[in-house]
């Protein structure tokens, strides 16, 4: 998170960082930065349900397409010079180094955005960093292919409250 603040610094971009257990609900009702997985983020687990790539642990992280969570999701797999159509079924090759950065509608004020950087651990949160500059909805970004996504996202009415409860509960 420092890095990228830093860099989003020299852009002349005004940033603040802060932790997930320093967020206040005030400061969910902006655009948000999230930087790693669920393991190491709060927000990124609280989040889970909104996310087109989510996280899922079994012995080990691995990233999973959830087209439900938008519309008209399209997708395409670059990989070996080639580029594939990726089909709703389609399972997102589980390599090693692995990460997503993901931009999804703000469940807290629909009027702003967040964008979710993370990988399977914190190595691969941090090379998807470089990443940042995406034109995509999401991007996946694997050893040998990389999957660039594009998708309207709902105004968010369904989880919206559940996510608000979660959020005061941590807050007290």
């Amino acid at each position: 998170a420092l890095m990228l603040a830093a860099w989003l610094r020299s852009a002349g971009i005004s940033v603040e960082v802060k932790s997930d257990r320093e967020l206040a609900n005030e400061d969910l009702q902006n655009n948000l930065i999230v930087s790693g997985g669920p393991a190491a983020n709060e927000l990124t687990k609280n989040l889970t349900k909104e996310l087109v790539v989510r996280f899922s642990f079994n012995g080990e992280w691995k990233l999973v397409r959830n087209f439900t969570a938008v519309e008209n999701p399209i997708s395409f797999i670059f990989s070996n010079g080639s580029i594939k159509v990726v089909e709703p079924d389609t399972q997102i090759p589980q390599e090693y180094p692995l990460g997503v950065v993901q931009t999804l509608r703000n469940p807290w004020n629909n009027e702003k955005f967040i964008i979710v950087i993370a990988g399977v651990d914190r190595y691969c949160t941090r090379k998807m960093l470089r990443y940042l500059n995406y034109r995509s909805s999401y991007l996946i970004k694997g050893k040998t292919f990389f999957e660039e996504g594009f998708y309207v996202q709902w105004l968010c009415f369904t989880h919206c409250s559940s996510l608000k409860a979660t959020q005061r509960n941590k807050n007290g």
